[in-house]
């Protein structure tokens, strides 16, 4: 057996050193100093994010700090968790959404199709563009936008410059963000952003979009059910 535990230290020292180095150069451009352990923290996340989208063979660093699956709001917001996928052979993209209330009841849910090759940052940036849309279209005035893009979810916290790919969206949806009483962001790893996932594949499927108030898609309730069996056992 092969222990990769020295080649996620060596992996984690070196991005501690990156975000040291990015986070001086933020400092220095008005942005806010780190502390040590909300630095340490910070790259852990950066790393971990870089291996799942990177389908590392290594095994994935894990920590207690790192919410691992979906849990509701603990101050009674509505969770908005969304997330998206490439269809690479079509060139199109899509973006699932669902909107829960603070005991997890689902609200709303939606399948959407992009018809545009998107790449991995730009997709989960409309993603969260739809997922504040379709917020405000059931009528939330206070509520938490949830993803498992670091990238994305830290640069719409204000915490970290966007890159140019998806400054236009990333600036636009935080300017919408003024039109609501209260938005948060939050990271989730992707295991618990599962159910999201699964409509934005379906939205491969659809024309335009399609969506569900008060309802779920089949696929949806059987994965939901799923996760409530194997919860109890």
């Amino acid at each position: 057996m092969v222990d990769h535990s020295d080649d996620n230290a060596v992996a984690l020292m070196g991005t501690i050193a990156w975000r040291l180095w990015g986070n001086r150069n933020e400092t220095h451009n008005g942005g806010r100093r780190l502390g040590e352990a909300e630095l340490c923290r910070d790259a852990y996340l950066w790393l971990l994010e870089f291996q799942e989208a990177t389908a590392a063979t290594v095994p994935l660093l894990t920590e207690p700090m790192v919410q691992q699956c979906w849990l509701p709001s603990s101050n009674q917001l509505y969770k908005v968790n969304v997330d998206g996928v490439i269809f690479k052979a079509r060139k199109e993209s899509g973006v699932g959404v669902i909107i829960r209330d603070a005991n997890g009841l689902v609200m709303a849910a939606l399948s959407e199709k992009f018809h545009a090759p998107l790449g991995p940052l730009e997709v989960e940036a409309k993603a969260f563009e739809s997922c504040l849309q379709s917020a405000k279209d059931v009528g939330l005035q206070e509520f938490i936008l949830e993803d498992d893009s670091l990238n994305v979810v830290r640069a719409l916290q204000g915490l970290s410059p966007p890159l140019a790919s998806v400054m236009p969206i990333i600036y636009g949806i935080q300017s919408s963000c003024h039109d609501v009483r209260k938005v948060l962001f939050s990271h989730i790893c992707r295991q618990g952003n599962k159910h999201t996932h699964l409509l934005a594949k379906h939205a491969i499927s659809t024309v335009d979009f399609m969506v569900w108030i008060e309802e779920n898609p089949y696929f949806l309730e059987q994965a939901l059910h799923h996760d409530v069996i194997f919860s109890s056992v």
